[in-house]
């Protein structure tokens, strides 16, 4: 019995790195999400739009499943979210830049 609770605790121990890992990934991929139907809606492109508001609104249901018992995660969507759109706005600058 003590093995089978020592490899719980193991398993428990590497667990929250990954999840905030996936939390920032996450929030990174919603912010990109977020910038594309914004620019979706402003020209005019139902279809698109909705494609990119329905993979928001995804991406930010699992992100609160997340957090919903661990708020340590919350540092991890703030910066998913502010690096999500930074690399967003600086990437379609660049290429229209050319």
């Amino acid at each position: 019995m003590g093995y089978v609770e020592r490899e719980q605790h193991e398993a428990i121990t590497v667990q929250p790195v990954a999840l905030g890992l996936g939390v920032f990934a996450f929030t990174f991929c919603m912010d990109l999400f977020y910038v594309q139907y914004l620019r979706a809606v402003a020209t005019e492109r139902p279809a698109r739009a909705a494609t990119f508001s329905v993979l928001t609104h995804l991406n930010g249901v699992v992100n609160i499943s997340a957090v919903l018992h661990d708020r340590r995660y919350l540092a991890a969507i703030l910066l998913g979210a502010w690096m999500g759109t930074y690399f967003t706005v600086w990437w379609s600058h660049r290429h229209t830049a050319r």
